[in-house]
């Protein structure tokens, strides 16, 4: 009996989906291959990347992305056809792969083969460009002689040539680039960028200002077969080389250029000795700083001979705004005497620089420190508090200690410590915050107690769940003393409304009531530990808590379905009230989502299995104890039991996931149960709570001798609770009658 409903709870309904406001190519169009290296074997592109966000630009988890080759040749390596859907990850990306496998001769000779690709969800759509350079297969030639060819337009790619520029700045003229066939045509929708040889950091880069919708850093070719690129300086000042890559994928492309790597075209000098292109010359030059300003590190406090516990940072940038690399400033104390620090740093890639400050033991009141690089109009503050050293002689923590909260949401309780001191005065003494480990941020890593003794900060959750370790420290004449608050950033709650609740029996939406079972089904709940368990069996180590009003709901079991989707099977709690907006909480692995739900007195489902033909009918046992089968069909003058959920309260109650007791004393449905069989009622013959099956009723009636045969004669439960005259009905479903 057991199997037989199990087998029924799986009849589910579909899972909403998201939606974004924007898609965006991200990496992968214009990319161009050489037919002959194929050499014969399937040839996979690099992979296409689109984005999916939402109205404020954040990426949109679970977006369904539709791949479809609109023109040309070629199937998606993750499919083997010409179609594709996929659902966008975490950051909002989706991606497919072309994939070639018959390879092409060129018609005319030395042309190029272009196939479209189109990602869309919704009314959005981006179209991708991939090339097959095709070659005469009977000629000599060859990979002496490549389809493609790119030359440069403006003739300032010649060797010897240095292209310069400050850092953070956009060249005015730009490199253009003609992208041809052997025959001198122009090729439309071929990527082309720049590549560094460099690609440690702290170097000068250079890049192309990128064509919105083609990606970062790539520029596409026109119906002209042109490719305009501005050169974006930026890294540090110094000089490097870089290579124009034509038809290659950025992501994957490499400095060398070996010569297995067919997904790209280098334009540069030939080198004979290397077999590559030696590359041109470029020099990045300091920027003209604008100003100098405070990123981190001001307002802080700390004792006579102590270490600040975070270091100060500043950033350089030009009048635009443009973070400058390789620029020096210069910091200096007020007074002199009262700090140590670095006389002059540099400024990195991101135009920020830190200088780590000790005060000395002569330092008191309030030392300035500015940093400040020549020409800039502006110079960055910092201000420190010098608190005097006292004997402490307690610390400990007051609040906020093992807390959890929801991914980028910020800690509902302030980290808040308590300091006693020797005199008996604890306000104004620095305390310093540190987070040891942990996705999590401070508000501020050093607070000054007030006048009760007390320092706090606020502590936000980082884009990551896990455990987090924050450590506050305070130092003492006669010896520091330091507490440890543990953190904990939980996932996102799971994307759950009122319309993933089901019906425990027959999937029918927004029916659930006292004592009945429910359902909660969605697409992907993100379960863990799921071990499907027999009905009245709690589900082994279940991550999931679902409280209706604060009463927990028995979880009865967990498991997939056929349709791919994940469904949590619970009773809810017979004490709870009905009502029209039950405030219920769903939690897996301690996220949290709450929703509204209608719990009506009774919400009548039938239990029903797949017979033989394919098609759920409702579960009934003939009096024989045999279960009602396209081969063993109920009989007409017979009393058949049918296996029911949410007809409401019996006599004698029983509580929730109860049996009643003692064995074998019926529970009695109080309300007025109404079977009915195509379209007419049906004598009741008893209806009752099952004595093994927590939640299920069991419904006998008897079929009239002038029932009509057949395989799928109309059936269905309906009830009048007790005090109401409102009639509630299951799902309609069928049962073969003999």
């Amino acid at each position: 009996m057991m199997m037989v409903l199990a087998a029924g709870w799986l009849c589910v309904g579909a899972a909403t989906a998201q939606t974004a406001a924007n898609l965006a190519i991200v990496a992968g169009d214009g990319q161009v291959i050489c037919q002959l290296c194929t050499n014969g074997v399937p040839v996979f592109y690099q992979p296409m990347v689109v984005e999916a966000t939402d109205v404020n630009g954040n990426p949109v988890y679970g977006v369904t992305v539709n791949w479809t080759i609109a023109s040309g040749t070629g199937v998606f390596q993750q499919s083997s056809s010409n179609t594709y859907s996929v659902q966008t990850d975490v950051n909002g990306l989706a991606s497919a792969t072309l994939s070639l496998y018959n390879p092409q001769s060129g018609s005319p000779l030395f042309s190029v083969a272009q196939t479209s690709i189109t990602a869309s969800t919704g009314n959005l759509s981006v179209t991708f460009y991939q090339s097959q350079a095709l070659l005469d297969l009977f000629s000599t030639t060859g990979y002496t002689q490549l389809p493609v060819s790119a030359i440069a337009l403006n003739n300032s790619l010649i060797q010897g040539v240095t292209f310069s520029g400050q850092v953070g700045t956009t060249a005015q003229t730009p490199i253009k680039i003609a992208v041809l066939d052997q025959s001198q045509s122009p090729v439309a929708n071929v990527a082309v960028f720049l590549v560094d040889a460099e690609t440690t950091s702290g170097a000068p880069t250079i890049s192309c200002q990128g064509t919105p919708g083609a990606g970062a850093n790539v520029v596409i070719t026109d119906s002209t077969g042109t490719a305009t690129c501005y050169p974006v300086y930026g890294g540090t000042p110094g000089t490097g080389v870089f290579w124009v890559d034509v038809g290659g994928a950025e992501s994957t492309t490499t400095a060398n250029f070996p010569s297995s790597e067919y997904y790209t075209f280098p334009l540069a000098p030939y080198n004979p000795s290397t077999g590559i292109g030696s590359g041109y010359t470029y020099t990045v030059t300091p920027g003209t700083p604008g100003s100098t300003s405070v990123v981190s590190g001001n307002s802080q406090s700390a004792s006579p001979g102590q270490t600040l516990a975070q270091p100060l940072v500043a950033q350089v940038v030009n009048a635009s705004g443009q973070a400058l690399a390789g620029v020096q400033v210069n910091w200096t104390v007020s007074p002199a005497n009262a700090a140590a620090l670095t006389a002059t740093t540099t400024t990195g890639t991101n135009g920020q620089t830190t200088n780590i400050v000790t005060l000395t033991s002569l330092a008191s009141g309030t030392v300035t420190v500015t940093a400040s690089a020549s020409g800039t109009s502006t110079n960055a503050v910092f201000g420190i508090t010098v608190v005097p050293l006292v004997t402490i002689t307690g610390f400990q923590i007051v609040s906020g200690n093992n807390q959890s909260t929801v991914v980028n949401t910020a800690f509902a309780q302030p980290l808040v410590v308590q300091v006693a001191t020797s005199n008996g005065v604890a306000s104004g003494i620095a305390v310093q915050f540190q987070v040891q480990s942990g996705p999590v941020t401070l508000s501020s890593t050093s607070a000054v107690t007030n006048s009760s003794g007390q320092a706090q900060v606020t502590a936000q959750a980082g884009t990551s769940p896990g455990s987090a370790i924050v450590l506050a420290s305070v130092s003492s004449a006669g010896g520091g003393s330091s507490q440890t608050f543990n953190l904990t950033v939980v996932p996102q709650g799971p994307s759950i409304t009122a319309a993933n609740f089901y019906n425990g029996a027959d999937q029918q939406p927004n029916s659930l009531s006292p004592c009945g079972l429910g359902q909660l089904i969605a697409g992907s709940l993100g379960v863990s530990n799921v071990q499907p368990s027999y009905p009245g069996l709690p589900a082994a180590q279940s991550n999931v808590v679902i409280t209706f009003n604060g009463i927990t709901a028995p979880v009865l079991s967990i498991g997939n379905n056929p349709q791919g989707q994940q469904f949590v099977l619970f009773q809810v709690p017979c004490q709870l009230t009905p009502a029209s907006a039950v405030p219920v909480t769903v939690s897996i692995a301690g996220s949290s989502t709450s929703v509204n739900l209608n719990v009506t007195p009774a919400a009548p489902g039938v239990f029903h299995t797949v017979m033989s033909d394919g098609v759920a009918r409702a579960v009934l046992v003939r009096p024989d104890g045999s279960f009602v089968s396209l081969s063993n069909p109920a009989r007409r003058g017979e009393t058949e039991v049918a296996y029911v959920t949410g007809l409401g309260p019996t006599s004698p109650s029983v509580n929730t996931t109860a049996l009643p007791v003692p064995l074998g004393t019926p529970s009695a449905v109080m309300g007025t149960v109404i079977p009915g069989m195509n379209g007419a009622g049906l004598p009741l013959v008893y209806a009752q709570l099952s004595e093994d099956l927590p939640g299920v009723y069991i419904v006998a009636f008897q079929i009239p001798e002038s029932e009509t045969q057949g395989n799928n004669i109309p059936f269905s439960i309906g009830i009048i609770p007790v005090g109401s005259s409102t009639a509630y009905y299951s799902a309609p479903t069928t049962v073969p009658v003999e």
